[in-house]
């Protein structure tokens, strides 16, 4: 799934939904979606194919109008770039074993950032256990995962601070003009 693009419908609302019951047709319905994006494509286009792609198959008398949200770009790593290795080092060390790369992985805001933003290597390496409830009201972490990210954050620190990567960063920002002493 995470490589696949995919069209969510996080929220519906229509018709009355009030206490006792009613026998009446909603003159209005609304869908709140959100669409994930994978790598190559383009979210004023996927926008625009959306909007199409709706419009043209509502029945005559509907009204569509959808409103753009937010947007960014997908984001991926090759798996082959400098900044993987001393971070595999790092989850390697601080989980003691051997971490599964993924080439796309949720959460775009950070991603965003570094990526679109900066023009830097991102990735995401989470730290939470399998049943955590991601962005759910029971949300939750382990603090075995705690402590095994918190190990992994001080050795993937450590590790791009004496990496070549790190002094790619470094030329990379001081040539935009933003040079950030961030490591």
């Amino acid at each position: 799934m995470l490589c696949r693009p995919n069209l969510n419908v996080a929220g519906l609302t229509a018709g009355y939904d009030g206490e006792g019951m009613k026998t009446v047709l909603p003159s209005r319905a609304q869908a709140k979606i959100d669409v994930r994006l994978v790598a190559d494509q383009d979210p004023d286009k996927v926008f625009e194919l959306l909007s199409r792609h709706v419009e043209g198959r509502a029945p005559a008398g509907v009204e569509v109008d959808l409103a753009r949200g937010a947007a960014m770009a997908p984001q991926r790593m090759p798996a082959d770039d400098p900044v993987v290795e001393p971070v595999v080092r790092a989850v390697r060390e601080g989980w003691n074993e051997n971490p599964i790369l993924k080439p796309s992985l949720g959460g775009s805001v950070p991603a965003y950032v570094f990526a679109d933003t900066l023009d830097i290597p991102c990735l995401v390496v989470p730290y939470a256990n399998a049943d955590e409830n991601n962005h759910a009201p029971n949300e939750n972490i382990a603090l075995s995962c705690f402590r095994a990210g918190a190990r992994t954050t001080v050795v993937c620190a450590n590790n791009l601070r004496y990496s070549r990567t790190t002094s790619l960063l470094r030329t990379h920002l001081a040539d935009q003009g933003e040079l950030l002493d961030i490591i």
